[in-house]
C-alpha cells in the first residue's frame, strides 16, 4: 500500500515529468502508447490505443525541457497567481502558490549520484509538498490549524468580537500588509456572551463593534436599522445594547448557517468590507493604524454610495446612515494621489476572483446585491463623493 507522501509525489510527477515518456506510466509501470517515429497526430484527432489507461481523471503532463528561460517558469507563475488572487509583492514574495527551486527541493527522495547536470542545477516548478509534519502548522497562531484543528471556547469581551469576530467560525491574520490575508474557517465549540464586559469599554473601540451592528441593520430590516440609528450612544442604556447585540449576533448566525464557507449569501456580510479593509491595509501601511470597525463604517459610506448609483439605493436612507457614520467616526484622510494605491489594495480583497473586484451593495434595506462589480474609474467616483461628503 502506498502512503500518502508517495501518492503526492506520483501527483508531482505527473504535473511536472521530466522527461518524454508520461507520468502515468512511471506511475503504474505501464506501457505508453506511441505514434510512430516523425509522425505527427491529425489536428483535432485522438486515437484510443487497445492498451490505453482508462480513468475518471486525467493529470496533466509538463514536458520541462521547454522552459529554457526565468521568463517562461514566469509566465506559468502570474498566469497561477492571477488566476487565484495571489498579490505580487516586489521583493518579498512570501505569498506564492506555485514558485521554482532546484531538484534536490523538488524531488528530495530522488537525488542520486548519477543525476544529469542539466537536472541537478536547473530550475523546477514547486507546489506545496503537503508534509506530514509541517513546521508551518505547528507555528501557527491559530487554534484552526495546530493539530489540524483544536477545540476552543470563544468569550469575547468587545463590542466587535460580540457581534462580528467570535461568531461564524472565520481566523484570519493580515500578513504582508494585507487584510486578512491567512486563515481558514473554524467555528467555535460554543461562544459565551456576556455584555455586563461591555461597561468598561472604551468609546473608540465601542464605535468600533457598533459599525458592524450598522451593517447588520442595513441588510436586514428598516426597523433594526431605524433602532440602531436612534440609538444614545452617549448615555448607553446597557439594558437596550443587550438587546441590540441579541439582534445584531442572530443576523449574523441566521446567515452563517445557510451559508457556512461564504459560497453564497454570506457574502452580504462583506457590505463596507471591500473598500473598508484598503482603508484599514493604507492606514497600516503609512503607520497610521484605525480601528477595524472605524473602517468599516467608512467603507460603509462609499459602497452605500456605490449602491446608490449601480442598483438604486435609496438617496434618504443613505443620507441618513452617512450622516450618523460622520458624527460619529469622524473621517478617514487621504488625496486623489492615493486613489490608484487603494484600488490596487481593492484589486488583492480575498473575495475578487481573477483580478475582478467584488463588491456586496443594495437595493434598498435587507434587499441584498451580491457579487456586484464597478470599474476603476467608478470606484475613483466613489472616493470622490466619500472625500467631499465627509469634509476632506
Amino acid at each position: 500500500m502506498k502512503s500518502r507522501r508517495d501518492f503526492l509525489k506520483i501527483a508531482g510527477l505527473s504535473a511536472f515529468a521530466l522527461g518524454t515518456a508520461s507520468a502515468l506510466t512511471l506511475a503504474t509501470g505501464s506501457k505508453a502508447s506511441a505514434l510512430p517515429a516523425g509522425t505527427a497526430p491529425a489536428k483535432g484527432s485522438y486515437t484510443n490505443e487497445p492498451d490505453a489507461l482508462h480513468a475518471k481523471r486525467w493529470a496533466m503532463v509538463i514536458d520541462t525541457r521547454k522552459f529554457t528561460s526565468p521568463e517562461h517558469f514566469q509566465r506559468v507563475i502570474d498566469a497561477c497567481h492571477h488566476a487565484h488572487n495571489v498579490p505580487t509583492i516586489p521583493g518579498n514574495q512570501d505569498v506564492k502558490w506555485i514558485w521554482t527551486d532546484k531538484y534536490a527541493h523538488v524531488f528530495p527522495d530522488d537525488v542520486n549520484a548519477y543525476m544529469p547536470e542539466k537536472f541537478l542545477h536547473g530550475d523546477f516548478l514547486l507546489l506545496c509538498n503537503h508534509c506530514e509534519n509541517p513546521p508551518c502548522v505547528r507555528v501557527c497562531p491559530t487554534a484552526a490549524t495546530f493539530k489540524r484543528g483544536i477545540a476552543y471556547i470563544n468569550i469575547p469581551t468587545t463590542l466587535l468580537s460580540m457581534v462580528d469576530a467570535s461568531v461564524g467560525g472565520k481566523t484570519g491574520i493580515n500578513f504582508n500588509g494585507l487584510k486578512n490575508e491567512i486563515g481558514v474557517f473554524a467555528p467555535a465549540s460554543s461562544v459565551l456572551l456576556e455584555t455586563e464586559f461591555l461597561r468598561s469599554l472604551d468609546a473608540h473601540n465601542f464605535f468600533s463593534g457598533y459599525a458592524e451592528m450598522l451593517k447588520h441593520g442595513l441588510i436586514s430590516t428598516p426597523e433594526h436599522l431605524a433602532e440602531l440609528l436612534s440609538f444614545d450612544t452617549e448615555q448607553i442604556d446597557y439594558a437596550a445594547l443587550k438587546a441590540m447585540v441579541g439582534r445584531s449576533v442572530q443576523v449574523k448566525e441566521n446567515i452563517v448557517e445557510q451559508d457556512p464557507k461564504e459560497h453564497g449569501i454570506r457574502k452580504a456580510l462583506n457590505l463596507g468590507h471591500t473598500i473598508g479593509h484598503a482603508f484599514e491595509s493604507l492606514a497600516l501601511a503609512e503607520n497610521r493604524p484605525v480601528l477595524h470597525g472605524y473602517a468599516v463604517a467608512w467603507g460603509i459610506v462609499c459602497e452605500l454610495y456605490l449602491s446608490h448609483i449601480k442598483t438604486g439605493f435609496p438617496k434618504e436612507k443613505m443620507r441618513q446612515t452617512i450622516q450618523f457614520i460622520k458624527e460619529n467616526y469622524g473621517a478617514f484622510a487621504f488625496n486623489c494621489k492615493q486613489y490608484d494605491r487603494l484600488y490596487e489594495l481593492m484589486l488583492h480583497d480575498k473575495k475578487n476572483t481573477a483580478g475582478i473586484i467584488n463588491f456586496t451593495l443594495l437595493k434598498e434595506v435587507g434587499d441584498i446585491c451580491l457579487n456586484q462589480t464597478a470599474d476603476k474609474e467608478t470606484i475613483f467616483e466613489v472616493l470622490d463623493f466619500y472625500r467631499e461628503c465627509m469634509g476632506i
